[in-house]
């Protein structure tokens, strides 16, 4: 809580009564009301969880007593004036907590009025900024969070292979990112449990985890969750950590003194499950009293278990190698094999990129000349070859392969076990499919390819001498499938992704294309020439072209004058760009007829009515030009649509007509007319309501901003005129509007 002291003014009131601090108990953060002298008016129950102090001991301090730290007077007189010009503070600082350590707050002072408004005091909210920052990393952009914590994790655990060490990055990766508290035990050959880590986010309390570690592994045979989740695999989740469940996992009562300090009150464990085999439980514990895993937590976790097992597996493996001096060398190759291959996996995006690292990748002394990459199509139950993932040695006949056939690959994929044959023989004998089938290989294995706890299909490899695959090599090809599969797994998912969008883009730009055609009928292609008139029309339709819009406008001859139309239909679609059409065919076949503007929208009113357009009407300006000596003289006439503007040589900008009844809603419309003469170098600007209410943010663009950006195109020609008004509204509401915007401009050059 930040503070600033000044007086308080005579007669000021504590302004926190019932229902307020009823609803400030509520706020999962440290709520602090003082008076102008620092002194602690309330303080809600959040407090002792930030600050250590109860509410009953800071209620009457001073606040200055409770900070311990001081605040610089140019901080205070920053709270004060923004405090008195009625605004909330917010900003980070320093407390100090009732034990004595420093917390890092991140504070919002908000001022407190009396009855009468008078300024009488400060509430503050403080939040920990470390929880603030790690809390729960779900907020904006939580999945590129993730995968970036994943990958990187990934990278690291995959670039080391000192086995223990591997543990401790790992705790150290996960808090303070997951959790504050990270444990990791491992079953031992003798069947004890051994802890391999154990690391607290705060580095003021790791000496009470490194007690944990040092004295407190689980016992074999207790309850602890690391015990049932190394015994049978499964994730072990408790939200909440009640007093009566900490004596069943703790050994002892300084064992509990410590859990108890630590103020355990969530945790996560998951095994660290590799080919096949648990090695090991992470568990994560939150110490925060707000904080309580949920789904989405455990989620995360269980990929991290997943994807650092793998790492830490072949760290075990290397570490289990260098104890067999004999098989060193080539187990150490197999691991760099399997980095590499995770490596240039890494970088494959798509199935046919991933299908091409599995077919090119060296796989040290056992490359195997024939491989095959089978995925499983689960709509037709069939099994089909990846383009480009063999060598060219696969037999058409096997390219696609049924789900229940006699064949190898189709029965790893029903049962998820790999098959080893050590030979011709074996294998002839095994699946005589193959029997008289040409080959590169002398013997074989072919791999489930297990993602997401299913098989997707399976790896197939040929091998140029006969071999017994013993223990080593097995697991070894084991891993190299279960890479694999990991890699097509993510793949496909790109791949779905990728071509969903691709065809969003194809039918996004199928749409805009007939939208642009549809739009393009429903104006006219060219603007006629009127002697003695420059004429131009702007049209940017909304939503990049995604709908048909209703605006338009028209310009025709109606023998010796001419009309000059800007119309705007309710809705946008189809129905709107029928109503469009209907209005401005009936418009022109009018006003062959009759010359009067309101006899002309009369008439459109009367045709809009009779023909029930669902509900759809329309505003409109019509206007009759008439070329005179002096320039033109108009006639506008406005049926329910914004106000044309004329521009006078001089810079003036005048509205022009009277607003009249919406075109299409009732029988009887009340039309004006209204008649104004253009001079050399006037011109008249007719528009739509998308130029005046283009937003950004709450603001529109509005009647002022038009009229102001018309009067600088004093002298300007009737193109550059209309181009300025689109492009001050497209740099006022942004490229895209969401409302089509039609511009149409008259102007008498001058003499």
């Amino acid at each position: 809580m930040s503070e600033a002291a000044t007086p308080t003014p005579a007669g000021a009131v504590t302004p926190l009564l019932g229902l307020e601090a009823q609803l400030l108990e509520r706020i999962d953060a440290a709520v602090i009301a003082v008076d102008l002298e620092g002194r602690i008016l309330f303080a809600n129950r959040g407090v002792e969880s930030l600050y250590g102090w109860s509410p009953d001991e800071l209620i009457g301090c001073s606040s200055a007593e409770l900070s311990g730290v001081a605040v610089g007077s140019e901080l205070a007189a920053e709270i004060v004036r923004t405090l008195e010009q009625g605004l909330s503070w917010e900003g980070n600082f320093e407390v100090q907590n009732k034990d004595g350590s420093v917390v890092s707050v991140h504070a919002i002072d908000s001022p407190l009025y009396s009855a009468s408004g008078e300024l009488v005091g400060v509430l503050s909210i403080g939040i920990d900024v470390r929880h603030e920052r790690l809390g729960e990393p779900a907020r904006v952009g939580h999945t590129q969070q993730v995968e970036h914590f994943l990958n990187e994790c990934s990278m690291v655990l995959a670039s080391s292979l000192d086995y223990e060490r591997n543990f401790v990055t790992l705790a150290e990766f996960a808090v303070p990112f997951l959790a504050d508290v990270c444990l990791i035990d491992i079953a031992d050959d003798e069947g004890g449990i051994r802890r391999m880590a154990a690391v607290h986010s705060d580095p003021a309390t790791q000496h009470l985890l490194d007690e944990i570690k040092t004295m407190y592994a689980p016992d074999p045979l207790g309850n602890h969750p690391a015990v049932g989740v190394l015994r049978d695999g499964e994730p072990f989740v408790s939200g909440d950590i009640t007093d009566e469940f900490l004596p069943t996992v703790t050994r002892d009562e300084r064992h509990y003194q410590i859990v108890a300090e630590l103020g355990f009150s969530s945790f996560i464990s998951v095994p660290l499950s590799a080919r096949g085999r648990v090695q090991g439980a992470l568990t994560l514990i939150s110490c925060s009293p707000g904080r309580r895993f949920g789904d989405r937590d455990v989620a995360i976790a269980i990929e991290l278990a997943k994807q650092a097992a793998i790492a830490i597996d072949n760290a075990r493996l290397f570490d289990d190698q260098q104890r067999a001096r004999a098989e060193a060398e080539a187990l150490a190759d197999r691991l760099g094999q399997l980095q590499r291959l995770s490596a240039a996996l890494a970088r494959a995006v798509s199935v046919t990129e991933v299908a091409q690292v599995i077919r090119d990748v060296s796989m040290g002394g056992i490359d195997p000349p024939s491989r095959g990459v089978w995925l499983l199509d689960e709509m037709s139950g069939e099994l089909r070859l990846i383009p480009g993932s063999d060598q060219g040695t696969v037999e058409p006949q096997f390219e696609s392969i049924c789900l229940d056939a006699p064949l190898p690959a189709a029965q790893v994929v029903r049962t998820g076990t790999p098959v080893f044959m050590h030979s011709l023989e074996e294998r002839d004998r095994s699946f005589p499919t193959f029997a008289n089938t040409r080959g590169t290989g002398l013997s074989f294995a072919v791999l489930p390819l297990h993602a997401q706890q299913r098989v997707i299909g399976a790896l197939a490899l040929g091998f140029r001498d006969e071999r017994s695959f013993d223990d080593d090599e097995a697991r070894f090809l084991i891993a190299v499938a279960e890479q694999c599969a990991q890699a097509l797994s993510r793949a496909l998912l790109y791949d779905r992704e990728r071509l969903g969008r691709d065809r969003a883009e194809t039918d996004r730009r199928r749409i805009q294309e007939l939208n642009r055609a549809l739009q393009t009928s429903l104006l006219p292609p060219s603007l006629p020439d009127i002697p003695g008139v420059e004429l131009s029309a702007r049209y940017h339709p909304a939503l990049a072209g995604l709908e048909v819009g209703g605006d338009f406008y028209d310009v025709f001859d109606t023998g010796g004058d001419w009309a000059v139309v800007v119309g705007d239909v309710c809705g946008k679609g189809p129905e709107a760009a029928a109503v469009t059409a209907t209005a401005r065919w009936t418009i022109r076949s009018v006003a062959m007829d009759m010359r009067q503007p309101a006899q002309v929208l009369r008439k459109l009113n009367e045709a809009m009515v009779h023909q029930q357009l669902d509900d759809r009407f329309c505003t409109l300006t019509y206007t009759r030009v008439v070329p005179t000596a002096q320039g033109v003289r108009l006639s506008v006439c406005r049926g329910g649509h914004p106000a044309p503007l004329v521009l006078r040589a001089n810079g003036d900008v005048e509205p022009i007509g009277t607003a009249g009844t919406l075109i299409g809603v009732l029988p009887d419309v009340r039309l004006w007319e209204e008649t104004t003469q253009l001079q050399p170098g006037d011109a008249f600007v007719a528009y739509t309501d998308g130029v005046t209410e283009a937003r950004r943010d709450r603001e529109q663009f509005g009647d002022e901003r038009l009229q102001a950006t018309l009067a600088r195109c004093a002298g300007l020609d009737a193109a550059a005129i209309g181009e300025a008004i689109e492009a001050a509204v497209l740099a006022f509401g942004g490229a895209e509007p969401s409302d089509d915007l039609a511009i149409l401009v008259l102007r008498v050059p001058p003499t």
